[in-house]
């Protein structure tokens, strides 16, 4: 029918404190190397919304890893993602760019 295949989320962390404009975040990560934002509004009876697409696998560096652990910074502005390629990778979570990304040991990885 050329509909794509979904793999399903593989990790997930979550902010309830205030993100934006009275809003709580939920990062979901794929083993596609897709990282997004669902945003939860702080109304009763609110339900998540898609936000944006913070990373897509293809970009980083043209190579698709698998997002193992995601956590954010305790100043809530960055986060991490552990990736199957051996690599921590920082990102700012308002510009969507990642700020730093550290390496495994050779030998690790694909």
């Amino acid at each position: 029918n050329g509909s794509m295949l979904t793999l399903p989320y593989n990790t997930i962390a979550w902010k309830p404190i205030a993100y934006r404009e009275n809003s709580r975040l939920l990062l979901a990560a794929d083993c596609e190397g897709e990282i997004e934002e669902w945003i939860l509004p702080n109304t009763d009876g609110g339900s998540f919304y898609h936000g944006t697409s913070i990373v897509e696998g293809k970009a980083l560096d043209g190579q698709t890893s698998c997002t193992h652990c995601l956590d954010f910074f305790s100043d809530g502005r960055r986060f991490l993602a552990g990736t199957s390629d051996a690599c921590i990778r920082m990102y700012d979570l308002e510009t969507k760019q990642k700020l730093h990304e550290c390496r495994g040991k050779e030998g690790f990885g694909p």
